[in-house]
């Protein structure tokens, strides 16, 4: 079970554990900045006990890393794009119809994510662009207003190279 930090209490691990004990059940929910461990901690650590140990040790995004805390957010994003393209609410009355919805709904967003799937590929820059495009000695020295947009455009309206 995964949940945002607004759930991070031991009612809470208490209340999964008791809807299944066996076998126990991964409770991911990041400690609050505030967060100690309980009494039992060095003697019998709970899942939160060990969570609030680990991100002073090892760091909140070792933490999030280690604990697939991202696909979280993953899920929550899914939910904003099905909830922003298709509707917040279902159409169908009968239980079949409305999973048919559902299934087309998904298969819609799937779609659509595979065609709008960025191909990306990450380039080291050593330089920032000014420097590439002109050297420091041609940078407009004036003390005057740049235009809005200026790249491309390399001249200020005083006709002063710029940035």
């Amino acid at each position: 079970m995964t949940a945002d930090g607004t759930y991070d209490s031991e009612p809470t691990y208490w209340t999964v554990s008791e809807r299944q004990p066996d076998p126990p059940v991964a409770v991911i929910i990041p400690p609050r900045w505030t967060a100690v461990p309980s009494v039992a901690a060095g003697t019998t650590p709970s899942q939160r006990d060990r969570h609030t140990q680990m991100i002073p040790d090892e760091g909140r995004m070792a933490w999030q890393k280690a604990n697939g805390y991202g696909r979280r957010s993953h899920a929550d994003t899914a939910m904003f794009r099905y909830k922003a393209l298709i509707g917040s609410s279902l159409g169908a009355r009968t239980l079949p119809a409305q999973k048919t919805e559902a299934k087309v709904g998904c298969s819609v967003l799937n779609r659509m994510a595979r065609l709008g799937a960025p191909v990306s590929q990450r380039v080291r820059m050593k330089t920032p662009w000014a420097r590439v495009l002109r050297p420091q000695s041609q940078l407009c020295t004036k003390a005057h207003r740049a235009p809005m947009f200026f790249f491309p455009l390399f001249h200020c309206e005083a006709g002063h190279q710029m940035l």
